[in-house]
Order: structure tokens, then sequence, then C-alpha cells
């Protein structure tokens, strides 16, 4: 098989060479090879081009970085020195461009049919699925649809907008920047001066802006702050938990994580009841160097039978039935002996020592 390879491929390769051959060719007959070897090399790569962008582009959406991006079935945005109005939406069935001259394209997260564009400094909307412009751009400021609703601005004017750009309520909001001008669940953040507040479709207030700070989280709760404390409201905007914690988690699955101001940890329900009172990031095993020696020479560790919990960066120590016996409060603990650690005062470069009831030793 190698010998019939070899001189299979090398008969090939001399039935090229003699037919491209240089040698007895006067100079015309070797521009026309010439000639027909460099249409048959570009040939050849528009083939190659032609198969990866049907193959491979089409069917996958993505390629050149995030250039060119599906955003429908039959829909790809080629994203184009983004803000220069070089983008462009392209119909891959037909090949034509659908939407030319775009700044820039972005889709709700929701999956909503209607796509927000920037054209000339301005801001419209137009069916992903379809390339067909639905709302002209007119707008200052646009947000995607979220819950069915988006958020546009004129002048310093927001205010939200259907599916046929009517307005959705009479209410209008002047603009602050840096807000997501987005219904989650029915509601919407809307603030006045520095303040933060909730609307609903309606645009009636359901939170007076009376908070610093709010934002939407998983279970379409809402996180709340004041004066640097965090709290949560349920889906209607009925207070949970008052702005009252260091921080407050709503995970997608297992309840809620909340940190008090002494740093531990307590784990709740999605209706706030404490299903844990005490929880922590990870714990490790405590071991202390012995006045033994192995075989090899080096000192022997035991271990204390203590642990050593972390919560967001502090540790404490817990002692051999898991009950916690310091509060979080170090950025290291060491073993000295089975009853003796050196705990390192987080942000101060200074230790104490404490035993293994947690008390200092050294008052």
């Amino acid at each position: 098989l190698k010998v019939w390879v070899s001189v299979f491929f090398r008969g090939i390769w001399q039935v090229i060479c003699n037919v491209f051959s240089w040698r007895n060719k006067t100079p015309f007959w070797r521009v026309i090879g010439a000639v027909i070897a460099a249409c048959i090399l570009a040939v050849t790569l528009i083939a190659c081009y032609a198969f990866y962008d049907e193959f491979y582009v089409r069917r996958h959406g993505w390629y050149y970085g995030d250039e060119i991006t599906r955003i429908s079935p039959n829909m790809l945005l080629y994203d184009i020195e983004r803000g220069r109005g070089k983008s462009y939406v392209k119909d891959m069935r037909t090949g034509d461009k659908v939407l030319k001259g775009l700044d820039w394209v972005a889709c709700s997260e929701d999956g909503d049919s209607l796509a927000v564009f920037s054209k000339g400094g301005k801001r419209g909307f137009f069916n992903r699925f379809t390339g067909e412009v639905v709302i002209p751009a007119r707008y200052d400021a646009a947000w995607c649809f979220s819950d069915s609703v988006a958020g546009v601005c004129v002048g310093d004017s927001v205010f939200f907008i259907d599916h046929g750009g009517n307005p959705l309520n009479q209410r209008k909001f002047l603009r602050r920047e840096g807000i997501a001008y987005l219904y989650h669940g029915g509601m919407a953040v809307i603030t006045e001066g520095d303040k933060y507040g909730l609307v609903d479709r309606a645009g009636k207030d359901v939170l007076l802006p009376e908070y610093d700070f709010i934002d939407d989280t998983s279970k379409g709760m809402w996180l709340i702050g004041k004066e640097g404390q965090y709290g949560l409201l349920d889906a209607e905007g009925t207070e949970i938990l008052p702005p009252s914690y260091s921080c407050v988690t709503v995970c997608d699955e297992g309840g809620i994580v909340i940190t008090l101001a002494d740093r531990t940890k307590k784990r709740l329900d999605y209706d706030g009841k404490v299903i844990d009172d005490f929880v922590y990031d990870f714990v490790t095993k405590i071991g202390y160097t012995t006045d033994k020696t192995g075989e090899d020479g080096e000192s022997i560790t035991a271990l204390t039978g203590m642990y050593a919990y972390e919560v967001d960066g502090y540790k404490g120590l817990m002692d051999s039935q898991w009950h916690p016996v310091t509060l979080p409060l170090y950025s290291e603990i060491e073993a000295l002996t089975p009853v003796l650690f050196d705990c390192r005062i987080a942000g101060t470069g200074a230790s104490i020592l404490i035993d293994a009831k947690g008390k200092k030793v050294n008052d």
C-alpha cells in the first residue's frame, strides 16, 4: 500500500509538472500557462470559501470573533466597526441586506421578537425574524423590550411603549444615566433625584422613590438598598426583608442567603423564614506541628480536632461538634498546639492568641 500510494501521487505530480512545465515552451505559452495556473488557484480558493460560508458560518452563526451573530433562525447580524454605521442585517434565505447603515443592534434577553437598533444616532425597533422595521429610528435612547414593554427616551424624558410604538401610560421620567429602563414582572425601576422607586404598567407607584438602590433578582424579587444596607421585596413589591443586611443574595435554587453585620450568614426560604441559622463558604481542618520527627527527619503534623470556616474571605474557629466558637473575624488561623491558635486580625497585620473555646489567652 505504501509503495502504491507513493507511485500514484508521484505519477500525478509528474503529469502536473509536464502540463505546466516551462521547459521547451515559448514565452507566449509560458504566459498562458501562468494565467491558467492563477485561474485554477483563484477558483479553488473561491470554492473553499463558499464551502466554509455555507457549511460553517450559516450553521453556527458566529465567526471572525463576534462580528457575525445569528439573531434569529434566518437573520444574521454583521456587526462591523460597531458604532460607525457599517453594520447590517442579512436575510440568510435570500442573501439580501434587509437593514443597512446600523451603528449597533441589541436583542431582548427574554426572546422578544423586536430588537432595538441604532442608526445615525437615533434608536428604533425591527422584527428580528423578518428584518422589517416596526418602529422607526426616532428616539434619542432606547432599551430592549422586556415583558413586551420597552423604555425609550426623547430628549431627557423617558417613557414606555408597546410593540406598536404607543405609550404604555401617560407618565414620563427624567432620564438618569446608568439606569436600564426595563420592566420585570409588571414593574419597572424609576428614579426621582437620586432615589429609586417602582411603577406598574399603569404608571402608578408601587414603591415611592425613597431607596438608594433597587435591582431585579431571581424569582421576580427586587433587591433594595438604603444607607449601605440591603433588603428584599417580593414580586408584588411587598417587603420580605428590611434594608438592614450587609448583603442579600437570591439564589436560583436553595433560597436566600443574607450576611449580617458581624459577617455571619444565614439561609432563608423565599418567604424570608430561616432555614439554616449558620452557613459558611468553606471549612478546613487545622493541623499543628508536633515535637516528634519522622524517619526522614521532618516534623510530624497532627490534627487539632478544630476547624477553620470561611465567610467572604474571613475565617472563624469551629469546634469538633461543628459549632462556631468565634465570629469570622480573621484573615488566617494557625494552630500552635491542640488548644492554642494564632489568629491574624484582618487588615491589621496583627495577631491574637485564643484557646479552643474562642477566648483570648493574653487578656
